[in-house]
């Protein structure tokens, strides 16, 4: 395995930014909150395993957290 298959693409950072600050917004989360870290990190490993798709990481990342975003939630 080579370095650069350890990469991420410029247009994948973008588009990873993007989706994490959707995540952010749908949990109601900061930037600089533990939630946030655990986000972040389970996107990345979404990513990892060859998911590209805006919704299905979004998604994943949620259904991993183990409760859907704030908003979402019925009462």
């Amino acid at each position: 395995m080579t370095a650069t298959s350890h990469c991420i693409p410029p247009d994948d950072v973008e588009m990873l930014s993007a989706v994490f600050e959707e995540l952010l917004r749908e949990c109601h989360s900061r930037r600089d909150s533990p939630e946030a870290q655990d986000l972040a990190a389970r996107l990345i490993t979404i990513y990892q395993s060859g998911v590209r798709d805006t919704m299905l990481l979004r998604k994943l990342t949620i259904s991993v957290r183990g409760s859907r975003p704030v908003s979402a939630r019925t009462t």
